[in-house]
């Protein structure tokens, strides 16, 4: 018996290796005209992002930066100082399975930062969390169809594979001038930072037209009496085209890093209201992601005397992804450590998230962790800014269920604090958590078919009491029945059903060369 086989290529997508780790970084920078005097460092922050990620053969290798900052007083002078350091990192990850070409997603976000005074030089102790995945494109030879001499019964699933199918990043020069009201008496930003937040993406000629805002937030020296400092926060929209293919087809999903940041106070004349400028440089990342589809052939027989040999594989395929966002408001109080300043008024608030687990719960995901926060307040009945550090417990339930296979962030925004009592005071910000979950799921398809040894079939009539789980395949295909003639001969039924018999017709089949 002559057996021949229609083949179709499906490219599926593979998670090779995924990684979580921590990478400790050291930066430094002179401190101008520190000598003898003492530095008292009251706010610090940094940074990171990922400048490269290289799949290797058996490890990928990740390269990035981070870029700190810190407010100090220097000795007893009453208006405060700022300085910038950068350094990089850089990092092997070792991975059995991975090799070069391999897609490889990074992301990179410091997860505590300390700031000291040592010899001339303020030196930045920082923990920069590091998540890695690493994917491949593997083609498989999916059989389609099967023919022979003899008539051949096919039964066929649809196998789809999520794959990105493009992807492609744009740097977006953002810019902005801000009017600083002349009471503010602003005369220098002693820290910033910023958050991008995506809020469209849609198709477009030529690409993905991704657009969003990034709220930046920037901590100003003042000369008004009893507010050394202010916070100002401010908008920068942002549209961008990503260019993309026009010919490929997937749903948009799209991000944005902030690569660089600066803000400048620019002075004006007395009593005129001076002016804010920002300059932002962004990266904004957009993937298509798309789906390879193929009608497989999952199981077969021969309605006749002969017999097949099928060749099976099971695939571990993508099924897609499950995105989503929560977000929150958080409310905690913050202690005064022993022999600190009392509490007055509050001035300006940093928050980190730094997550510590995503854990699957009642088929959702709950992320827990801790706020890193940075309080500046005036003392009641001081007039020397003070500053507080607490870690507060937070958690966040998600619609995402947590698993190997996903990946979750968490950014705050719009931090408050007030005072409570003398010794405490309270933290108020907004919790912004993304999740992403890959779905995967398991799928059989034959990839050869060849002749095999088989017996001649019985004929005759006869009735069949079917058991549960039995269908119209597998009753046609214990007696070799051509499934058409199964359904006529029970009056076209779609179903069986259990104990209901089954009327069997296994006749023999003639050929034209009979």
């Amino acid at each position: 018996m002559a057996i021949s086989c229609a083949r179709r290529s499906i490219e599926v997508e593979k998670l090779v290796g995924s990684a979580s780790f921590q990478i400790p970084v050291r930066a430094e920078a002179a401190v101008p005209g520190a000598g003898r005097e003492s530095v008292e460092v009251l706010m610090e922050d940094a940074f990171a992002s990922v400048a490269g990620a290289e799949a290797q053969a058996g490890r990928v290798l990740i390269s990035g930066q981070v870029q700190c900052q810190a407010v100090y007083r220097l000795g007893e002078e009453g208006s405060l100082r700022a300085l910038t350091a950068r350094a990089g990192f850089e990092q092997a990850v070792d991975m059995e399975d991975v090799q070069p070409q391999m897609a490889v997603r990074a992301r990179a976000a410091v997860e505590h930062v300390e700031a000291a005074y040592d010899n001339g030089h303020m030196v930045f102790q920082l923990t920069v969390a590091v998540t890695l995945r690493v994917r491949s494109l593997t083609p498989v030879e999916a059989v389609t169809e099967i023919a022979a001499d003899e008539p051949v019964e096919t039964l066929t699933a649809a196998v789809c594979s999520a794959r990105t199918s493009a992807e492609n990043s744009e740097t977006a020069r953002l810019s902005d001038s801000v009017s600083l009201p002349a009471a503010l008496h602003a005369r220098v930003v002693l820290m910033q930072w910023a958050e991008p937040r995506v809020e469209s993406a849609q198709r477009d000629l030529g690409g993905v037209r991704v657009s969003g805002a990034v709220q930046v937030e920037s901590l100003i020296a003042s000369s008004v009496a009893g507010r050394p400092v202010a916070l100002v926060r401010c908008q920068l929209p942002f549209e961008q085209l990503v260019a993309m293919p026009d010919w490929l087809e997937g749903e948009p999903d799209c991000e944005a890093e902030v690569q660089s940041l600066s803000v400048e106070v620019e002075e004006k004349g007395e009593g005129e209201d001076a002016v804010l400028k920002l300059d932002c440089a962004l990266l904004v990342t957009a993937r298509l992601d798309g789906e390879d589809c193929v009608d497989a052939v999952s199981d077969a027989y021969v309605a006749g005397d002969g017999a097949l040999s099928l060749t099976r594989e099971t695939l571990a395929v993508c099924a897609g992804a499950v995105r989503t966002t929560a977000r929150e408001t958080f409310r905690g109080a913050l202690l005064l450590p022993e022999g600190a300043p009392g509490a007055g008024t509050a001035l300006a608030a940093r928050v980190r998230p730094v997550v510590s687990g995503w854990e699957a719960e009642n088929g959702a995901g709950r992320a827990q962790g801790v706020l890193e926060a940075t309080v500046l307040y005036m003392p009641s009945g001081g007039d020397q800014l003070a500053s507080v550090r607490a870690e507060l417990p937070f958690a966040m339930t998600l619609d995402a269920p947590a698993g190997d296979d996903a990946a979750l962030s968490v950014t705050a925004s719009e931090a408050e604090a007030s005072a409570l009592m003398s010794d405490r005071m309270e933290l108020k910000c907004v919790l912004t958590a993304r999740g992403v979950s890959w779905r995967t799921e398991e799928t059989g398809l034959v990839t050869d078919a060849q002749e095999a040894a088989g017996q001649p079939r019985r004929h005759g009539m006869g009735l069949y009491y079917p058991a549960p789980g039995d269908t119209l395949w597998t009753v046609g295909r214990r007696y070799r029945i051509p499934l058409e003639r199964l359904k006529a001969d029970n009056g076209d039924a779609a179903a069986l059903t259990p104990g209901v018999p089954v009327f069997i017709r296994a006749a023999a089949e003639k050929t034209a060369a009979q």
